[in-house]
């Protein structure tokens, strides 16, 4: 787990499939948890954000 991570979740892979340059993971999740509140980092149209931000 990374430190200072806002949320972890723990997963057994359960299928990896071929994503042509890289490979898509399916885990299927053990244990989760949030470590502290704080609101999402968005990325939308090109720019990071967050919930009620402006998006021009």
């Amino acid at each position: 787990m990374l430190g200072g991570a806002i949320a972890w979740v723990d997963c057994d892979i359960h299928a990896v499939h071929d994503g042509g340059d890289h490979h898509i993971v399916v885990g299927a999740v053990r244990e989760l948890a949030v470590t502290r509140d704080h609101p999402p980092l968005l990325f939308f149209r090109g720019a990071y954000g967050g919930p009620g931000a402006d998006p021009a």
